[in-house]
């Protein structure tokens, strides 16, 4: 994790996950000047003077609670959410894979892009992995499950994800369960791989900032 002081404030947008502890802020930051504008955020943690550059969803355990099942699903979804999906910038990218009837039940962190982010109209047909219900169905795909497991949290979840590297980047689709705890500990485990199935009007458009 890197420590950033506090003068990170005078340039950040503080933001409400819901999950938060009460003397947490956590906010958007710019670690640079870069195009599209998005590629140069990412999310910082912190309490007081000194915040945290998050680099990983498990740099948040700490600083969040979570109480209950919303809890948990938001806090896996800030990995995948298309209003937080490009910031943690370690050269991959994924998101879940859903139905567009699916996308008004998905969590708002209050980012700028939640206004225009989210709706049928900007992501279908595989773009950021959202698919119209009968390409849904075609390809054997199921919303989130969760449960309470003890003091833990388990999600199983269908994403899509892509790992840069000198070639054209490799997309792959995965079955995951991930487990949270009331502290934000975080733990994801991969069940199944498959390779992007070939479903009718879908072109698996996936969102790469360079």
């Amino acid at each position: 994790m890197i420590i950033l002081w506090s003068f990170i404030s005078s340039y950040s947008d503080e933001i409400q996950l819901g999950f938060e502890n009460p003397d947490t802020k956590v906010r958007i930051v710019s670690i640079g000047c870069m195009r599209p504008v998005e590629a140069g955020q990412r999310l910082s943690v912190g309490r007081g003077k000194i915040t945290h550059l998050v680099t990983s969803i498990r740099d948040l355990e700490g600083y969040v609670s979570i109480e209950n099942t919303w809890d948990a699903l938001k806090f896996v979804r800030l990995i995948t959410s298309p209003e937080t999906e490009y910031m943690w910038g370690a050269g991959q990218r994924t998101m879940e894979v859903i139905s567009t009837d699916m996308l008004v039940g998905m969590p708002k962190f209050g980012t700028d892009m939640s206004l225009h982010l989210l709706s049928p109209s900007t992501f279908n047909h595989g773009y950021g992995g959202v698919l119209d219900p009968q390409a849904f169905k075609s390809g054997h795909f199921a919303p989130a499950r969760i449960k309470r497991v003890g003091s833990t949290y388990e999600i199983r979840r269908w994403v899509i994800s892509t790992q840069n590297s000198n070639s054209a980047p490799k997309v792959l689709i995965s079955y995951i369960k991930e487990v949270v705890e009331k502290n934000g500990r975080y733990s994801q485990f991969i069940l199944s791989k498959k390779p992007l199935p070939n479903l009718s009007n879908t072109f698996w458009q996936f969102p790469i900032y360079q």
